[in-house]
């Protein structure tokens, strides 16, 4: 039997331990049981065929073995009436809802796509709300009411659904499957209308005895409390879809612009290099004047940003309106007044994205040419990534004292106490009175003996 190092235990590592809220120490209460309504779309689907398996999960999985599936009157259906129900809907056939990519494939290409790429529509979408725990023991035909009022303005805009009931895990839940195309238009979901449906739920909850809140994350006591302490911060752990690092959504782009991006990033002196200018296909005039009236409106270069939001939707153009709409400053410094772009004005064609990412195939990339570049880049991610750490920290105690002045003063070792030298700061569980952290950590095996310099 292989004998475990005692670095094998995770405990022992102190990376672990500060994720945790930091090293050796314990938020300052538990956390309380939420009333937050938990209301998400799990996924789109393009085909009546993904409908139709989604709604079969819906009425296998419910600890139900009857399938307990309703129609949004609240009739009740067997699984198989669901299957009709879903025919019902008159989404559009597979044949007739392909992406322009799909239908310029080969049959042998055809067979190689997925779903999401192969069709260009979305036919339904699958919502689920979970309640919290303590309404864990509300009877199935509260639930019922709860979702058939729940659903009435989606019933009124001509969206038909089928939900179920769900109570295999700890939290009572219902998933439902809602057609996307209404009487006036699509289904649209982001995160200002998810907020919208989660106060609805809140206020359909009240109606039927079922008590719940939705609060936004900074706005909840226990976490200002743990954020003032400094056990914990203000945004939560999970990244969005969205948010993947430009490093991994447009590796070539950043190849081309990443020098110049990391030296706004971490406000370096060191002189840019901006890759050498491509021509690429032109747009439609409309959205040529619309991008340069955005560019000259929003960026101190204009000329540069335009060049680099072209090259970024080349690759991925989803990622580019993103960044667009929500962080301009990836594409150039920022005048101090300007507006998001807005993506309807400026159509990047599928066309259009294929021929300009032709033309920058090969093109040159300073950071993929170039080692001392590439060095250089990397160390001032580093030093940007632990300056916006410290600011982000410094900026949700100061939110939270703003909001609570109660919390003011409240440092990690308890209330009142901002100390943080080795005397108050609390212990690991390797550390011993009188001596130093690095003095107690086990030997790994193999790793020479520590020499103390004096």
């Amino acid at each position: 039997m292989t004998k475990r190092s005692p670095w094998d235990d995770p405990l022992r590592s102190r990376s672990v331990q500060e994720s945790r809220g930091g090293v050796g120490s314990n938020p300052p209460h538990p956390k309380p049981a939420s009333d937050q309504v938990v209301l998400k779309v799990v996924s789109h689907q393009k085909t009546g065929r993904g409908a139709g398996n989604t709604v079969r999960y819906m009425g296998e999985h419910g600890g139900k073995e009857d399938g307990h599936l309703y129609d949004q009157n609240g009739q009740e259906l067997t699984p198989d009436e669901a299957q009709d129900r879903l025919k019902e809907w008159d989404l559009s056939k597979d044949n007739e809802n392909l992406s322009p990519k799909a239908r310029k494939a080969s049959l042998d290409e055809l067979k190689e796509m997925k779903d999401a790429e192969k069709y260009q529509a979305r036919q339904t979408s699958h919502l689920i709300i979970s309640l919290p725990q303590k309404h864990k023991d509300v009877t199935d035909e509260q639930l019922r009411e709860f979702a058939i009022d729940f659903l009435k303005p989606f019933k009124d805009q001509g969206h038909e659904a089928v939900f179920a009931i769900h109570r295999h895990q700890n939290k009572p839940h219902i998933h439902f499957v809602v057609k996307t195309q209404g009487d006036n238009g699509k289904l649209r979901t982001n995160r200002e209308i998810l907020n919208q449906w989660r106060d609805h739920a809140v206020e359909v909850g009240k109606k039927h005895g079922l008590k719940m809140t939705n609060t936004k994350r900074k706005d909840r006591a226990h976490v200002r409390e743990d954020v003032a302490a400094g056990y914990d911060k203000m945004k939560s752990g999970w990244k969005s879809r969205k948010e993947i690092p430009i490093t991994k959504s447009a590796p070539n782009w950043y190849e081309r612009w990443g020098y110049d991006l990391e030296v706004r990033r971490s406000k370096s002196n060191s002189p840019t290099i901006k890759p050498e200018g491509v021509t690429l296909p032109r747009l439609h005039p409309l959205s040529e004047r619309e991008l340069d009236l955005w560019t000259n409106a929003t960026f101190k270069d204009p000329k540069s940003a335009r060049a680099s939001f072209l090259e970024l939707g080349a690759e991925n153009k989803g990622t580019a309106y993103w960044y667009a709409v929500n962080k301009p400053e990836l594409f150039g410094a920022t005048n101090e007044k300007y507006e998001p772009l807005k993506p309807v004005n400026v159509r990047l064609s599928d066309e259009w994205q294929e021929q300009a990412w032709e033309v920058l195939k090969n093109a040159k990339r300073p950071l993929r040419d170039s080692d001392v570049i590439r060095k250089t880049a990397a160390k001032m991610r580093a030093n940007a990534s632990d300056l916006s750490a410290s600011n982000q920290r410094k900026a949700d105690k100061a939110y939270v004292e703003r909001i609570d002045p109660a919390l003011r003063n409240r440092g990690a070792g308890g209330k009142g106490n901002t100390r943080t030298d080795d005397t108050t700061r609390p212990r690991g569980p390797w550390d011993r009175p009188g001596q130093s952290r690095n003095q107690n950590q086990p030997q790994r095996p193999g790793q020479a003996p520590r020499t103390r310099e004096r």
